[in-house]
């Protein structure tokens, strides 16, 4: 079963290597200005995908995203 979550510094340690080195550190330490948008998916319990976005009220970003392979359809 895929199961996608909002991700926060306690619950984003299963997909901190499927995301870009220069976010991590900022996701981990918490984001002061509350614009960064962190989203995991997982499959059977394995992280297997993760997306990070900036938002504001007007506007938002995709700033990364990244699937492993087996799981890109």
């Amino acid at each position: 079963m895929l199961n996608i979550q909002r991700l926060h510094p306690t619950t984003i340690k299963p997909y901190i290597l499927l995301i870009r080195p220069g976010l991590r550190r900022r996701l981990l330490d918490g984001d002061e200005d509350g614009h960064l948008l962190a989203l995991g998916a997982s499959f059977l319990g394995q992280a297997v995908g993760a997306a990070v976005a900036w938002q504001s009220d007007a506007q938002a970003e995709l700033l990364d995203l990244y699937v492993l392979p087996p799981y890109r359809r």
